[in-house]
């Protein structure tokens, strides 16, 4: 028998000791939860820094191509819906007309025909709007490492601990719509609560070697009361309004949102 990945394994942990259900696309789907890569993969400052601009460059782009391209802005003028609603018909037509000719030979090219036959215009601004999400939650986590290897004389113990306790409190609170706690049983030094327990599990499966209770207990102390309630994305409000196309999929839609809702208040003001 296969032993199971590490990955396969946390998402067990979460499974059946938090009760994490998630909704699968289809039979055998592993449904993701949280990075369990290292934060830091840079071997220098300088490739850090290229890196952080770059990721900062795509993701402001999109944003100024997102806020351009989708036509149902609150107060937008009748003739701009008039316009988009021209040019949507104009682009479609000519992405349909690009593709007569070529048959598909991989499953990439399959997967491109499937967009241009299908409402180009509206299909591509979803697309956009999805590596919005996945660069901006990337800028966020570029911006934590920058605080917590670039700007300090020392690098603090063991910071793969603090990353992996970070990341499951805010799972956690987001999941479970509370906060995480974490306290040590009368007993020893074990820890008693439900965050606690499953992150000794976490650390096991991982080979993480760390002091739980100061790592967990420095997680805990990042959290706001957004990553229990994230506040609603304007960008997305608008994309998926009344009279668009129905979003592709809400469920991973509304994950990768709420992910980036965590920090977005911190990577908005960086």
């Amino acid at each position: 028998m296969t032993e199971d990945s590490k990955e396969d394994q946390v998402r067990r942990i979460l499974e059946e000791q938090l009760g994490w259900q998630p909704k699968r696309a289809w039979p055998g789907d592993k449904p993701h939860f949280f990075s369990l890569d290292k934060a830091n993969i840079h071997d220098n400052k300088s490739e850090f820094i290229a890196e952080r601009d770059t990721v900062k460059l795509v993701s402001d782009s999109l944003h100024t191509l997102l806020t351009r391209l989708v036509s149902n802005k609150p107060g937008q003028p009748p003739e701009q819906a008039e316009m988009f609603e021209r040019l949507s018909q104009v682009i479609n037509i000519t992405a349909a007309s690009r593709i007569q000719s070529e048959p598909p030979y991989t499953a990439i090219d399959l997967a491109l025909r499937n967009v241009m036959q299908t409402d180009f215009f509206n299909s591509t601004i979803y697309v956009a709007f999805e590596m919005y999400q996945a660069y901006s939650k990337r800028y966020i986590e570029l911006m934590e490492q920058e605080t917590q290897f670039w700007k300090v004389s020392n690098r603090p113990p063991n910071y793969y601990a603090r990353t992996i306790a970070l990341r499951f409190a805010r799972f956690y609170a987001r999941t479970q719509r509370r906060l995480p706690t974490y306290g040590t049983s009368s007993d020893g030094p074990y820890p008693s609560t439900e965050y606690g327990r499953i992150l000794e599990q976490i650390y096991e499966v991982l080979g993480i070697d760390a002091n739980i209770r100061h790592a967990a207990k420095w997680a805990i102390s990042q959290l706001t009361d957004e990553d229990v309630n994230p506040p609603p994305n304007a960008l997305e409000q608008y994309i998926w309004a009344e009279n668009r196309v129905e979003p592709p999929s809400p469920g991973i839609l509304s994950q990768i949102a709420m992910q980036l809702a965590v920090g977005g208040k911190k990577g908005s003001e960086n």
